[in-house]
């Protein structure tokens, strides 16, 4: 009787040890929404399309991180329970079409001049919190999530996860203080301290997400997708016109690509054994403005204020963009971006004035000679 108790015992102890394996070697799929203003409408369109593409069970993402108006996009999904992938989407769509009918930001009583010299910013951005608390009051988080915002005195990049989010007025300040670009608009008193933007100091927040999906599995049962929202083709401008705030938001343009490459490139090289299956990148400069967000009642310079149509427009770029990633294969939008990025960084004659899009067509027909050699290359030295 003892033997056979023990072989029970045995029998169970494997059973119980291969059920656990096989749930370790589960795959754990992961999203991460790049910074952004109104272009984060661009990330709605990308999970149109990759939803109208792939199957269903590979879109059911287990974690998702956000900077910026891509923290807006993270919340909507985590608020969503696996397999409501589409309703998470109508959600983020709704809120950016409704944010180009909506007043987001006003002057304070005498203008730029009162914010430029008293105020913590130029424009008054109550009217966005208003915007946000209609937006997410009562909303709670069903998947994992990781968000961040920057905590102006003392220069820290403060994470708020799904627990937190679900508690008191974390989700509402922490969102409101995600679009608190400095020098635009005040930063958010909260969390006893006050606070911007989190791409201060991350244009993307890759490693969160990946380290969130290795507590449950190994390197190489993790799928993310990479949502960029930052234009590898940056639409030529005639910058003599530009005053301050328009040469700030065309520095910030500029910036934003390079700055979300170095934070892609690092996690590449620091998770080397991830799937890093679909890095989706605007092929096209998008519809932009040199005031953030949306303003359909501002005073001066209507014209130059994004319109719901245009926001439209970002979301079918978006669409086309990820069609086309998947059409390529898993893999293949990294690897390109890669290359159009190295072209770049090195100033070669021979990408300029070419789109991503037309770089891709021309690479696809043989039309560059592109190689990347990560082990030797100088631009790549530095992430080993």
């Amino acid at each position: 009787m003892k033997r056979i108790s023990n072989t029970l015992l045995s029998s169970l102890l494997v059973t119980v040890a291969t059920v656990s394996q096989l749930a370790y070697a589960e795959k754990c799929y992961a999203v991460a929404f790049s910074s952004g203003q109104e272009s984060s409408a661009y990330q709605v369109g990308a999970l149109l399309g990759l939803l109208k593409k792939l199957p269903a069970d590979q879109m059911q993402y287990h974690v998702s991180s956000g900077v910026a108006g891509g923290a807006i996009n993270a919340v909507f999904l985590a608020s969503q329970a696996q397999g409501n992938e589409q309703a998470a989407v109508d959600k983020m769509q709704k809120f950016w079409l409704d944010a180009g009918v909506s007043k987001l930001y006003q002057d304070w009583w005498g203008g730029v001049v009162n914010g430029l010299l008293f105020q913590g910013g130029l424009y008054d951005s109550a009217p966005l919190k208003d915007f946000i608390t209609k937006e997410f009051s009562g909303l709670k988080m069903v998947r994992e999530v990781s968000i961040g915002i920057v905590d102006a005195l003392k220069g820290q990049y403060k994470e708020f996860e799904d627990n937190d989010l679900s508690q008191g007025t974390s989700l509402i300040d922490s969102l409101y203080s995600s679009f608190a670009i400095p020098g635009f608009f005040s930063p958010v008193s909260a969390f006893g301290s006050k606070f911007f933007d989190g791409s201060a100091v991350y244009e993307i927040d890759i490693p969160t997400a990946i380290n969130k999906c290795l507590e449950k599995t190994t390197q190489e049962n993790i799928v993310v997708d990479i949502l960029l929202t930052s234009s590898a083709t940056l639409q030529q401008v005639d910058a003599k016109d530009y005053r301050s705030i328009g040469m700030l938001f065309r520095f910030l343009e500029i910036n934003s690509f390079y700055h979300s490459m170095d934070g892609l490139l690092r996690a590449k090289f620091a998770y080397p054994q991830v799937n890093f299956r679909y890095v989706i990148s605007p092929t096209k400069s998008l519809p932009s403005s040199w005031k953030p967000l949306v303003r359909s009642f501002c005073i001066f310079n209507a014209l130059q204020s994004l319109t719901q149509q245009d926001i439209q427009n970002i979301i079918n770029q978006g669409i086309q963009d990820a069609s086309a990633a998947v059409e390529e294969g898993q893999g293949a939008g990294f690897d390109t971006l890669v290359k159009y990025y190295k072209l770049k960084k090195t100033q070669s004659k021979d990408i300029e004035g070419v789109t991503l899009e037309e770089f891709k067509q021309k690479l696809q027909a043989g039309a560059y000679d592109v190689f990347i050699d990560y082990e030797t290359d100088p631009l790549f030295l530095q992430y080993k």
